[in-house]
C-alpha cells in the first residue's frame, strides 16, 4: 500500500492549504480512496470526493446515533410500560390482564348452542377505532347459556318482552329470542350493521323457537329519543352483558336503568307477578369502575343480589370471574 501527499488549495471548509492523503490499495472496498489513483485527476476533483465521502460518512453517523436513540426510548418505554401495568395490577383503581376468549367456539359455524341449535355469530376485526361491540365478550356467553339453563326450566323467558343493553353481536338477545322471547337487540349505530347481519342469519332459529327479534338503535345518554320504538313500559326483562368497565358510561348505563324501570307499568298493576327485572353478567375490569356503579345504584334506590354460581350452566359458569347480577328497584 502507497501513501501519497499532495498540496493544494483548500476546496472545503475553511482557508489555506489543504492536504489530500490518497491510499492505493489492491482489495476492493466502498472508499474512494482505496482505488487506484487515476493521474488525470485533478485536485479539485479528488478534494470534491473526500467532502462527499465526509458528508456521506457524517450522515451515517447521524442514523446510526438516532436508531441506537430509538431503541433505547422504545426498550425505556417497555420498561415504563411494565411497572405501570405492575402499579395498576396492585392498586384499587383496575384490574388489567384480562383471559381472552375464555370459552374458544367457533362461533361463525355455529359451536355455540341454544337447545342443541346453532346459533350462528360473526365478529368484525376490531382496528382500534371502532368500540368494543364487535366481538364476541366471555360475559354474553355465560348469560345466553345461563336464560337457557335456569330460566328456561320455569318457562319464564318464552313469551316474555326483553330487552338488551349493549348488543354488539347480539349474542344474549339471539339466545332470549331462540328461547321464545320477544327482544329488542340495542346498541350505539356503529354496531348495528353486523347486528343486523346476525339477525337475519338466526331468523330461521328465532322462527321456529316462537320468538321475535327487532335491532334497534339506543344511546343511554339519551334513552326516550328510542321510546317510539321500544316497549319501555311492558318489558319483563332488561339483560345485558360486559356493560360495567368505562367509568365515564356507568352514569348514563343507570339512568338508563332507572328511566327504564320507571317507565313499567308493572310497578303500578297488581296482576303482574313481577316487576321488570334486570339481569347483568359482569367480569370486574376496574374496581373504581365497580363502586362507582353499585354507588350509582344505591342513588337510584336500586338494589342488587348475585346469583348463585349453581344456578350457572355448569359448562359455562364463567370460572368464578364472571357474576350473574339480578338488579330490581327497592319497593316498600
Amino acid at each position: 500500500m502507497v501513501v501519497i501527499m499532495e498540496f493544494g488549495d483548500s476546496c472545503c471548509s475553511g482557508t489555506g492549504t489543504t492536504t489530500t492523503t490518497t491510499t492505493i490499495a489492491s482489495s476492493d472496498d466502498e472508499c474512494l480512496y482505496h482505488t487506484p489513483l487515476n493521474p488525470e485527476t485533478s485536485n479539485d476533483e479528488i478534494c470534491s470526493d473526500k467532502c462527499e465521502h465526509e458528508k456521506n460518512t457524517k450522515r451515517r453517523t447521524i442514523q446510526e446515533r438516532d436508531a441506537k436513540m430509538l431503541r433505547r426510548e422504545r426498550i425505556l418505554e417497555r420498561i415504563k410500560n411494565r411497572e405501570k401495568c405492575r402499579r395498576i395490577e396492585n392498586s384499587e383503581h383496575v384490574m388489567l390482564a384480562l383471559p381472552w376468549k375464555m370459552f374458544p367456539l367457533n362461533f361463525s359455524k355455529g359451536e355455540f348452542t341454544i337447545h342443541d341449535t346453532g346459533i350462528i355469530i360473526e365478529e368484525v376485526a376490531n382496528s382500534g377505532h371502532d368500540g368494543t361491540g364487535l366481538v364476541i365478550w366471555d360475559g354474553s356467553v355465560v348469560l345466553g347459556k345461563y336464560l337457557e339453563h335456569s330460566f328456561q326450566k320455569n318457562e319464564e323467558i318464552k313469551g316474555s318482552k326483553i330487552l338488551e343493553l349493549g348488543s354488539g353481536t347480539g349474542l344474549v338477545a339471539i339466545s332470549a329470542a331462540c328461547l321464545g322471547a320477544e327482544v329488542w337487540a340495542t346498541d350505539l349505530e356503529y354496531s348495528l350493521k353486523n347486528l343486523r347481519i346476525n339477525a337475519r342469519r338466526n331468523s330461521n332459529a328465532i322462527k321456529n323457537a316462537g320468538g321475535t327479534l327487532h335491532v334497534e338503535e339506543l344511546d343511554w345518554k339519551n334513552p326516550k329519543k328510542s321510546a317510539k320504538n321500544i316497549p319501555f313500559a311492558d318489558l319483563d326483562f332488561v339483560v345485558a352483558s360486559d356493560v360495567i368497565w368505562v367509568e365515564w358510561l356507568i352514569q348514563p348505563l343507570v339512568q338508563t336503568l332507572d328511566y327504564i324501570l320507571s317507565s313499567s307499568k308493572r310497578r303500578k298493576e297488581t296482576n303482574h307477578k313481577r316487576e321488570t327485572c334486570i339481569i347483568l353478567s359482569h367480569q370486574t375490569r376496574s374496581k373504581a369502575s365497580d363502586a362507582k356503579f353499585f354507588a350509582e345504584l344505591r342513588k337510584l334506590d336500586m338494589r342488587w343480589k348475585e346469583i348463585n354460581s349453581e344456578l350457572h350452566h355448569p359448562k359455562f359458569a364463567g370460572g368464578g370471574k364472571i357474576k350473574i347480577l339480578k338488579i330490581d328497584r327497592h319497593t316498600s
